[in-house]
C-alpha cells in the first residue's frame, strides 16, 4: 500500500486458513488468544485479521516459535502486514510452547497448534519444482506424533475454551493418533467439536476424519493437504 507501506496481501493456501476459521467460529470475545507454533506468520495473519478488530478491542494475540530462522520470518511478516497500532496487541516469543506454557500465568481463551510434522504439502511443493526431498519415513512420523503429543498437552492444560490442533500431514500417526492419545490420557475433560463450524467454502472439499477434517490436494482446488481437529476443555 503506498500510503501505509504495507503489503496487501499474503499468498496462502486456502486450507491452512481452515484451522483459524475454525478457532474463529469455536471462539466468543476472547481476552488471550495463542498461536503456539507461529512462523512464518500466514496463519497468525489470519488471527489478526479477525481478533485485532475493532469489534475486539481487548484481545491480545501471543505468538510463539522455537526456530530462530523462523522466528526471523514470523518478526519480519508481522513488519511487512500489521499496522504499528495492531502490533501494540501482539507479543512475540521464541522458545517451547510446551514449556513457556508451564510458566504461563494466565490461561489463554484460545489456542492454535499448527504442530511441526512430515509437511507434505511441502514435499509435493518441491516435488513439482523437481528439488530432491528426503523419502517419508513412519519412524520420523512418531518422532514427529511424540512431540506433537507434548504440545497438544500443554496447550489443552493451559486454555479455558478451543484448542485447535492442526498439521499439514498426511498420516494418521501425526492427526487422528495424536488427538486419541491425548484423550485418552485424560488429564483434563476435554469435549470433540463435532462441526467444523466453517460451513461450504466454494472450490475446497472437506472430509472428516474420526477426530477431525482434512483437505487433500487430489480433490478439487488443489488444495492442501491438511488436517485440523477442534477440541474444547470442559
Amino acid at each position: 500500500c503506498s500510503e501505509t507501506g504495507l503489503k496487501m496481501y499474503y499468498p496462502l493456501d486456502l486450507a491452512s486458513a481452515m484451522p483459524v476459521l475454525a478457532l474463529v467460529g469455536s471462539t466468543s470475545h476472547p481476552r488471550a488468544v495463542l498461536d503456539a507454533c507461529a512462523a512464518p506468520g500466514g496463519k497468525f495473519l489470519v488471527m489478526a485479521g479477525v481478533f485485532l478488530s475493532d469489534s475486539l478491542p481487548a484481545t491480545k494475540l501471543v505468538a510463539i516459535e522455537n526456530d530462530a530462522f523462523r522466528l526471523s520470518r514470523l518478526k519480519q511478516n508481522l513488519r511487512l502486514y500489521l499496522p504499528k497500532f495492531l502490533s501494540k496487541r501482539v507479543v512475540v516469543l521464541r522458545g517451547d510452547a510446551s514449556r513457556i506454557l508451564g510458566r504461563a500465568p494466565d490461561p489463554f481463551d484460545a489456542i492454535l497448534v499448527d504442530a511441526p510434522c512430515s509437511s507434505e504439502r511441502e514435499r509435493l511443493l518441491r516435488g513439482l519444482g523437481r528439488q530432491k526431498d528426503e523419502p517419508w519415513r513412519e519412524e520420523k512420523a512418531k518422532a514427529n506424533s511424540r512431540r506433537q503429543v507434548s504440545l497438544l498437552r500443554s496447550a489443552l492444560e493451559n486454555a479455558i475454551g478451543t484448542v485447535v490442533y492442526a498439521t499439514c500431514a498426511l498420516s494418521h500417526i501425526e492427526n487422528d493418533a495424536v488427538v486419541q492419545e491425548v484423550l485418552d490420557l485424560g488429564q483434563r475433560r476435554v469435549s470433540r467439536i463435532a462441526t467444523d463450524r466453517i460451513g461450504n467454502i466454494s472450490g475446497l472439499e472437506i472430509e472428516p476424519t474420526a477426530h477431525g477434517w482434512r483437505v487433500l490436494p487430489d480433490r478439487p482446488g488443489n488444495w492442501g493437504p491438511l488436517y485440523w481437529s477442534t477440541l474444547r476443555t470442559v
